[in-house]
């Protein structure tokens, strides 16, 4: 096996990061395309902001399809075929003129899409790739979903060139002609398929060649010996739990995977698919001009991006201990959304897109990892599924109440405060959960 020049982990966290922006560039440039499609068609915000929860629900509810589908044939079938669906069904949407359309190909198929090529594949290919960096891996590849944002703000210029329609057109020919062929060509399940090992470590015989009758094993023999024989895991907390090989009926039973499953429900969809659906909007209703307000959605983007590069925070600080803070950063910055509330105030926004975007990108990986840690192993895939089922639910959810909340308060406040308050719960379930008394992180001694 040709080797090369270096770890080929690297190249799969780069197609995943790739893959990360344009899949997640299309789900979160709704936001963008919402006030176009609410201007053309004068629908209720509930009502159109319920094609964006319809997309986040087929999404969640496919999850733990979709990573066993991943285990069992692997990321080279998978992923091109989440691609194409995503590319037919975003050009699709340029042709939509009736809301049920829109149900269909931006909510159900595009949600299908995103399921198959999305975040709980990669995380559980990743997963495989790398054991003591995990998280530093995670938070590159979801650095892609943070650069979605940018690729959102983009579509703004295109609807104001081309109008929505063809914008949607250039979106999804541009997802299919990249993807497509990168992830059929270069992603791996596993390093074993290629020769290789968790985190570049060099594959060793497990029997090597015993010495001469009557002689002493060379010091190569010696070395191949020690680097073959077990070796207890330092960071290894709970030695029976991490021996076991979860499948995802076993996960079921256990407590810690059903707060996880609340958490995500709470995170992601309440917590931040709520506030993404409508934030444009908000700018917009606010006075912000639609430009200015699409430019702040790709600030938020690159906030999040240098976010997920620093998921090597969670590697040495520990899971619970960055969740609290991100958390926390992220509360802070509802506060400061809802003061933005006035033109005048526009410093708010600003401050709201320095905390919440760089939050949510240390969020990712180090709930990832923390789920990675307690259940990791050839069924991961499933079991991370499940837990992306949460968020699928709350995601659905969340854009419609904060929709639901606009059209009888014509505000969103209470909205975001909802928000709020289901981040600091989803933080107090991840303390119970305690992947700290499993498995330790890289840069904390075990006791």
């Amino acid at each position: 096996m040709k080797r090369f020049p270096f770890f080929y982990g690297w190249v799969i966290v780069g197609i995943a990061a790739l893959t990360l922006t344009l899949i997640y560039g299309v789900r979160y440039a709704f936001s963008v395309f919402y006030v176009s499609i609410l201007d053309e068609f004068g629908w209720s915000r509930a009502a159109t902001a319920t094609i964006f929860s319809a997309n986040v629900i087929v999404y969640g509810v496919t999850a733990p399809l979709f990573g066993t589908l991943l285990d069992r044939f692997g990321p080279r079938r998978l992923l091109p075929l989440g691609a194409a669906l995503i590319s037919l069904a975003t050009v699709a949407s340029s042709v939509a003129d009736q809301i049920w359309h829109f149900y269909i190909l931006f909510g159900v198929m595009v949600g299908l899409g995103s399921s198959a090529a999305g975040y709980v594949c990669h995380a559980a290919i990743i997963s495989n790739w790398f054991l003591r960096y995990r998280a530093t891996a995670l938070g590159i590849a979801m650095s892609g979903g943070g650069a979605a944002f940018l690729v959102a703000m983009l579509v703004q210029p295109l609807i104001a060139q081309f109008g929505w329609r063809q914008a949607y057109v250039i979106l999804g020919v541009t997802v299919g002609v990249i993807l497509i062929p990168a992830t059929a060509l270069f992603q791996r399940l596993r390093p074993q398929d290629l020769g290789l090992s968790p985190d570049g470590v060099p594959v060793m015989s497990a029997n090597p060649a015993p010495p001469p009758k009557g002689g002493t094993p060379t010091s190569h023999q010696v070395a191949a010996t020690r680097v073959a024989a077990p070796m207890r895991d330092p960071l290894v907390v709970d030695q029976v739990w991490v021996a076991t090989e979860w499948t995802l009926g076993r996960a079921l039973r256990t407590r810690r995977l059903w707060l996880l499953f609340v958490a995500s429900f709470l995170l992601w969809g309440i917590g931040l698919n709520l506030v993404l659906a409508h934030q444009v909007a908000y700018a917009v209703t606010a006075g912000y001009s639609p430009m200015l307000a699409a430019s702040v959605f790709g600030l938020y983007g690159v906030a999040n991006v240098l976010g997920n590069l620093c998921g090597f925070i969670s590697d040495r600080l520990g899971r619970e201990e960055t969740y609290t803070l991100a958390a926390a950063s992220a509360i802070l910055a509802l506060v400061a959304l809802i003061l933005a509330a006035d033109p005048a105030r526009e410093p708010f926004l600003y401050l709201y897109v320095i905390l919440f975007g760089p939050a949510f990108g240390i969020l990712g990986p180090t709930i990832t990892a923390a789920m990675a840690d307690l259940f990791g192993g050839p069924n991961f895939g499933a079991i991370n599924g499940f837990v992306t089922a949460g968020f699928g639910l709350g995601g659905s959810l969340g854009p419609w109440l904060g929709g639901y909340i606009f059209d009888a308060t014509d505000s969103y406040q209470l909205a975001f405060t909802i928000s709020a308050v289901a981040l600091g719960f989803a933080c107090l379930l991840v303390w119970l959960a305690a992947p700290r008394r499993v498995r330790q992180v890289a840069g904390k001694v075990a006791h």
